[in-house]
């Protein structure tokens, strides 16, 4: 996989999903007629552009609640990252599979070569590779060790800011108890 720093890597995969999403919205207005809102075929092309943004991209881009406390996250995060990575697979295989149904029957190309296909089937294959491609980087990303998030009892789950008496520490982690001037 790509070794790239966290950060880069989150510039890199977010710039993938907005070429997904502008895929499949090319796609619905070039070859599929536009968008409507008024009942006719053109109103189903929102269908797979909310899809691939929401279930997949943005989805895919989703992180645990970081205001939860630390022993709920603990609790839930093996069943938040199994759980996700499932759904996330499941959705990028309902898109993939969505646009190859509409090709098939949209297109009445039977047995043609694929060097023979029309430019719409070459534009959804590829939109269908980078979905594949992003939903790869979400998982790969959810594998490395070194962008997980620290428990709570770690070192690494604070930071220390500098200041005039010396380093300050500045724990992630919300103190227990009332928070102060919530009612």
């Amino acid at each position: 996989m790509l070794d790239l720093p966290f950060l880069p890597f989150c510039v890199l995969l977010g710039g993938l999903g907005f070429v997904c999403v502008a895929f499949v919205s090319a796609w619905c207005q070039h070859w599929r007629g536009g968008f409507a809102l008024d009942g006719s075929a053109q109103t189903f092309n929102w269908h797979p552009v909310l899809m691939v943004t929401g279930m997949v991209v943005l989805y895919g881009a989703a992180f645990l609640l970081p205001w939860a406390p630390a022993w709920l996250r603990a609790l839930y995060k093996p069943v938040h990252v199994f759980f996700g990575s499932t759904i996330l697979m499941l959705s990028v295989a309902s898109c993939v599979s969505g646009i190859n149904e509409k090709l098939f029957f949209s297109l009445k190309n039977g047995t043609t070569e694929y060097k023979c296909l029309p430019a719409e089937a070459v534009f959804a294959n590829t939109l269908g590779l980078l979905i594949l491609l992003f939903g790869v980087l979400v998982l790969g990303a959810l594998a490395r060790p070194s962008w997980k998030r620290p428990d709570a009892d770690s070192p690494d789950s604070c930071q220390f800011l500098p200041g005039p008496a010396g380093p300050l520490r500045l724990d992630l982690e919300p103190p227990p108890g009332p928070v102060p001037g919530a009612m």
